[in-house]
């Protein structure tokens, strides 16, 4: 079964209505409306909420560590120390992608197991019923742990430049100390 949206015919100009598995979705929720109402109605969410969501599933920290951070920062680019009122976007959160290849250690303690990994310097663990409960605990503390700081999109776009490398930015900046004035 093919599922198509709605779409206006070149030939005809006529708009057909949609076919697709959005509509069987829409119809089936305008369904469940009638059946069983308030239970299924539309939650309408702030932006605030809605960044803190984000946040929470890409980063795994909360809108409060992005405004402490900020403050923390005096309300700057973590690199540049250009502030936010410069900006129409909000600084983005710097983070290590790094944890992603780490080897995670497994041990069985009493009815669990316990997953833990060294990370830059700092040992990290997590107790589950099972190994995957217990990976999946770890990558989520892993994933908040990776986080760095706020940065303008300016200087975020060249830690990616640079991939991260500090001996790379290190050259780059004795590259421009050396050509500095000509």
């Amino acid at each position: 079964m093919a599922y198509l949206s709605a779409h206006t015919c070149l030939l005809t100009g006529i708009r057909t209505q949609p076919t697709g598995f959005r509509s069987y979705l829409e119809s089936l929720r305008a369904k469940l409306m009638r059946i069983m109402p308030g239970k299924y109605e539309t939650v309408q969410m702030t932006d605030d909420q809605k960044r803190d969501r984000y946040y929470k599933k890409k980063y795994g920290v909360d809108l409060g560590w992005y405004n402490a951070k900020l403050a923390e920062q005096g309300n700057a680019c973590g690199i540049c120390r250009r502030p936010q009122e410069l900006f129409t976007k909000r600084f983005a959160i710097d983070h290590d992608h790094g944890h992603k290849r780490l080897k995670i250690s497994y041990q069985a303690i009493g009815r669990g197991i316990l997953a833990f990994v060294t990370y830059r310097g700092q040992v990290y663990d997590f107790v589950g019923r099972n190994k995957r409960e217990a990976a999946r605990g770890l990558k989520a503390k892993l994933k908040a742990a990776s986080c760095r700081g706020l940065l303008c999109p300016f200087c975020n776009r060249g830690l990616r430049y640079y991939a991260d490398d500090p001996v790379r930015l290190a050259n780059a900046a004795e590259y421009l100390k050396r050509h500095k004035g000509q």
